[in-house]
């Protein structure tokens, strides 16, 4: 998972942004003729038309509501009848098979009958709307129509193509895909993406390694069970906040936090939004809130040093909430807890701290 995110979304993005930060502009006989491996990941094509009502759509099973809608796209000289030269087709109302779409220029036109017709470009779009489509939508017909999106090298599957057969909609097997409404990542953010995903990638793999060899790669002499004893905390005069309490108070928090999750569940690049939204309410919450979430406060839980007579600082309040956020979608991790008296999860082993029922607080 983490070679996927830093192959096929983070490092795409850096070179992008590398060579271009806006969509790069390309007629269709371009792309045709552009091999796939040397297409920008960000493409607007012009010279095109895309005929009104040729799109097929998938729709949730249980809700029956739109999901995605999927449509050809057609070279410009190729189906393009213009209004204004309807005379010279000798057409003086509009024509059997014909129909009026919107081009690249934001132009009314009339297109020939494209039954014939093999699409060799096709748009994906998840961000549609079923107003989008009505009888007083204008997705296709608004002067704002562009044909653009992220190539990112997937194809069509096969029940899409059906899709597009059985709606009597040629499409090319080798049909270049764009999906529409995706943006790019900045630089900074993909590069932290990057990071976050080698982390964990790198996390992954020391589980495989016997435990005793990693205290030898780290320098440290004796066995494992040694070095857990030597340092495992030993609460003094601090009462842990028991495991349901800190499972409800969890529960509570990422309620909260997969409500905005929900929002953003178009996006590509949810993860590092959850990541961020993640390290923002808990620092925050930390910081005003004095050591308490929602839900913790809820449950009646703050954070405490494992200490008495300790503070915590902000700074170690940062990095508790880095590393509780960079693992917000590994809930399984937080199990480690069960292992120690204390009660400590990764971060908070990291930060010094544990989670006690504020009644328990003798500070």
């Amino acid at each position: 998972m983490a070679y996927f995110v830093i192959s096929s979304i983070a490092i795409p993005d850096i070179r992008f942004n590398m060579a271009s930060s806006k969509p790069v502009e390309m007629t269709l006989d371009e792309l045709f003729k552009t091999p796939k491996e040397q297409l920008p990941r960000y493409l607007k094509i012009k010279d095109a038309v895309v005929p009104a009502g040729s799109y097929v759509e998938t729709r949730k099973g249980k809700t029956n509501s739109l999901q995605e809608i999927y449509y050809p796209v057609y070279p410009s000289q190729d189906v393009k009848i213009p209004l204004s030269e309807l005379n010279k087709e000798g057409v003086s109302t509009q024509p059997n098979g014909s129909k009026i779409v919107v081009d690249t220029t934001g132009k009314l036109s009339l297109v020939k009958n494209t039954d014939k017709i093999n699409a060799k470009l096709v748009i994906h779009d998840t961000h549609i709307q079923e107003s989008d489509l009505d009888s007083t939508g204008k997705y296709f017909s608004s002067p704002d129509f562009t044909i653009e999106g992220k190539f990112d090298g997937s194809q069509l599957g096969s029940d899409i193509v059906k899709l597009f057969t059985d709606a009597g909609l040629n499409i090319e097997e080798d049909a270049i895909l764009l999906h529409r409404g995706d943006s790019g990542m900045s630089t900074p953010t993909a590069i932290l993406l990057t990071l976050m995903a080698a982390l964990v990638g790198i996390l992954a793999i020391l589980t495989f390694i016997p435990q005793d060899n990693l205290l030898k790669f780290a320098g440290i002499g004796g066995t494992w069970d040694e070095y857990v004893a030597a340092n495992t905390v030993t609460l003094e005069g601090i009462t842990p906040a028991s495991m349901g309490k800190r499972i409800g108070a969890y529960v509570i928090d990422y309620i909260i936090l997969y409500a905005i999750l929900y929002v953003f569940s178009g996006n590509d690049y949810v993860y590092v939004i959850f990541v961020g939204a993640s390290f923002v309410y808990f620092s925050a919450c930390d910081i005003f809130l004095r050591g308490s979430s929602v839900g913790k406060m809820i449950f009646k839980q703050t954070i405490s040093p494992t200490k008495l007579g300790e503070e915590i600082t902000q700074n170690t309040l940062l990095i508790r909430n880095l590393i509780k956020s960079i693992f917000s979608f590994f809930p399984l991790i937080y199990l480690v807890a069960l292992a120690n008296p204390a009660r400590q999860t990764l971060h908070d082993m990291a930060a010094k701290t544990t989670v006690i029922d504020k009644k328990s607080e003798k500070i």
